[in-house]
């Protein structure tokens, strides 16, 4: 069989001078929403069986099996089904498109966490203290004061933490990278599975996953082999 490779969005995201130098995107959340069928989840020694609400970490790898299904959820509008025969990893960055909030005339993120103080800019340039529910717009610009710091939520999904900032301004852009969405496909098995509740016994952890090249020839490499 071969693999399923296809590109749902790649957005590079720029950095303005008047951003905060410590501002990182936080890490991504994703959770196993619904299962249909078979469906094991390897979060580094095997894979084994997880019931829905399981929450993935970036390297969780998710792997639906004959007439199976499973949904992996990042947020709202966000979603990665995974199909029968597929492979999918948790990747350290979104998988679906990042937003672009230029010429949006609606707030495009929300302070949903902060500690210390934090200041919103106003429009005769005095600051306001601000606390967590705060909804932004682009371009308004936070001052955040010496050991406080405020994670920023976008209309994306994406989490920013930023620390001890002058004047951490809202950017027209989603601050996370947005990943390509790849699968891999499990290679066919010889001989039925007979599993024991919730592991997955050593016939699958020796199987390949075979990729489809560009040279339509499938390779099964020790680093893509299921452990």
């Amino acid at each position: 069989m071969k693999s399923l490779f296809f590109l749902a969005i790649t957005v590079a995201f720029a950095t303005s001078d008047l951003r905060a130098a410590d501002a990182v995107a936080a890490p991504l959340q994703a959770t196993l929403k619904e299962i249909t069928g078979s469906v094991l989840v390897n979060q580094g020694e095997q894979f084994i069986e997880l019931a829905p609400g399981t929450q993935l970490k970036p390297g969780d790898r998710v792997m639906s099996m004959e007439d199976s299904k499973a949904l992996v959820r990042y947020f709202d509008d966000c979603e990665v089904e995974v199909k029968e025969g597929d492979v999918y990893t948790i990747d350290e960055r979104l998988p679906c498109p990042c937003l672009n909030f230029k010429d949006e005339e609606d707030p495009v993120a929300t302070l949903v966490e902060s500690t210390g103080d934090l200041a919103l800019r106003q429009y005769d340039e005095s600051y306001a203290g601000i606390a967590a529910g705060q909804m932004l717009h682009v371009g308004d610009r936070v001052r955040i004061a010496d050991e406080a710091k405020g994670m920023f939520e976008y209309r994306d999904g994406c989490r920013e933490e930023v620390a001890e900032s002058n004047d951490f301004e809202i950017p027209d852009q989603s601050p996370c990278l947005c990943a390509a969405l790849i699968f891999d496909k499990v290679a066919p098995i010889q001989g039925s599975l007979v599993t024991e509740p919730g592991i997955l016994i050593p016939t699958i952890i020796a199987a390949c996953l075979a990729i489809d090249h560009d040279d339509d020839t499938f390779n099964c490499k020790d680093g893509q082999a299921s452990p």
